[in-house]
């Protein structure tokens, strides 16, 4: 459990030693979490209303399993200022209006998901950098949005059947290989069923 900043200095190290070990924020409060070492944990948990989460450091970060918005929790905002590269399974949204704001590079080496038993409203990624996901995109009937300002890479998309909105504006790249997905023209949309991606100027 964390009530106060984390800052891992260079040569440090902040590792799992074989077990699971997560980082609780578990208070509502602005936390820091800052790598210049080494990180390599299970997962990170934002467990309270009203977490704001800001990630830097010139160092990756490598988390095993999920960045995890958990139930019961609302306003939960992250951000991603890390110059070097973060690394995890998925983004989880388990809950109401939270954000995760791109401004470096992620990898999620599975799936950017909601939960729409509990996060059914008001979720949204906004990409400034470079976000690629290894599987789908998994938002059913819920609200979720993903802005992109930067370059996403994702496999395709999957249960895309609540009010979703995909964005890719101008000078951005989303580079999809899903089957479900149709090439997107200079000017038409991306089909994805009823969904479309949308150039935006």
């Amino acid at each position: 459990m964390i009530r106060g900043d984390i800052i891992i200095d260079s040569g440090g190290s902040m590792n799992r030693n074989g077990n699971t070990a997560d980082v609780l924020f578990s208070s509502s409060a602005d936390y820091i979490f800052t790598n210049s070492g080494t990180v390599n944990i299970s997962n990170f948990n934002l467990n309270a209303d009203d977490i704001t989460l800001e990630i830097n450091g010139n160092a990756g970060i490598n988390l095993t399993n999920d960045l995890d918005f958990q139930p019961n929790n609302t306003d939960i905002e992250v951000t991603n200022n890390n110059t070097s590269t973060l690394t995890l399974n998925r983004i989880f949204f388990n809950d109401d209006n939270c954000s995760f704001i791109n401004n470096g590079t992620v990898v999620l080496n599975d799936a950017l998901e909601v939960n729409s038993d509990n996060a059914d409203q008001n979720n949204f990624v906004t990409n400034n950098g470079t976000l690629t996901i290894a599987a789908d995109i998994d938002a059913s009937n819920c609200d979720f949005f993903v802005y992109n300002n930067g370059t996403v890479s994702s496999n395709g998309f999957t249960a895309i059947d609540g009010t979703n909105g995909f964005y890719n504006y101008d000078g951005a790249f989303w580079n999809y290989g899903g089957a479900r997905m149709y090439p997107m023209s200079d000017t038409g949309p991306l089909l994805m069923g009823a969904q479309e991606l949308l150039r935006q100027p």
